[in-house]
Formats: C-alpha cells, structure tokens, sequence
C-alpha cells in the first residue's frame, strides 16, 4: 500500500506544548495514534483561542468547525513525562474550509506530521456553510503580527 508523506511546512506560527500523560500511553508503553489525535485537536482549540475565536464560534456566532479528514506520518516513538509541543499552521483557506498542519517535537526532533482538513460547519442546523470572514481576518491578522514570524 502506497503511503501518504506528508511535507514539513516553512513555517509554523501557533505552539501547543504539553507533557505526556499516563493517559496518552498505547499498550506499547508510547504515545498512542488515538492520543496523538486528541491532542492535535487540543492545539487546534488553542490556536482558534489565540485569534479570540472557538471551535464553535469562528466569530460570525453560528460557524463551527469540523473535520473532514486526518492524515498522520509517525517518525519517532514518545514517552511518558516526555515535554512535547506541537507547531501548527493554517493553509489553504478555501470558501468552505482549511488545512492545518501540524509538527509534533521534542527537542527539535520531530516525532510526527500530521494534517487536517477541516470545515466550517452551522451546529445548530447541522450543515455545510462557508468559513465567516471573521476568520479570514483573525488569522491573516495573526500570520501578519510580529510574534508570528518565524524563529531563525
């Protein structure tokens, strides 16, 4: 079977760090596929904390998001009490939706790429509707900002 590799993207503007927990472990003894999962869900609820937004309000009150699709490419095993930190980026802002790519680290080493399509969803009439240009604002407002630009 052919394998998806995904790329490493220029840069990352948004940081989510955490510590592995017991809770994150998989039967192995490391950082479990399913963990890896909620945890780039927590970046991303951070990163939409970052432009004063939520998953469920991209700033118009009624635009959510959901995902569409999640690709991973593991590199290297984690472990318990390991510090980690996952760099994310928002590309590809389409009428209906986004990617972000996501890099998890440690210590400058990257443990896993991921990507996730998301889409902007209306939660109360259980629909497709398009991204809000509140959003479009939020984040073209933050990629401009200093704090944003990439470390060298």
């Amino acid at each position: 079977m052919p394998r998806t590799k995904l790329r490493e993207q220029p840069r990352y503007e948004f940081t989510y760090q955490f510590c592995v927990q017991s809770r994150d472990l998989s039967s192995r003894r490391h950082l479990g596929a399913d963990a890896i999962v909620q945890l780039m869900h927590e970046a991303v609820v951070h990163l939409l904390h970052a432009l004063s937004l939520h998953e469920f309000d991209l700033g118009d009150g009624r635009t959510g998001i959901i995902a569409e699709d999640t690709i991973i490419n593991y590199m290297r095993e984690a472990f318990l009490f390991e510090p980690l930190a996952i760099e994310s980026h928002v590309d590809e802002v389409s009428f209906s939706g986004f990617r972000v790519f996501h890099r998890m680290i440690r210590s400058g080493e990257t443990i896993a790429l991921a990507e996730c399509g998301v889409v902007g969803f209306d939660l109360t009439g259980r629909a497709p509707v398009p991204i809000p240009e509140t959003f479009k604002k939020a984040l073209l407002q933050h990629h401009n900002s200093p704090q944003s630009l990439p470390h060298g």
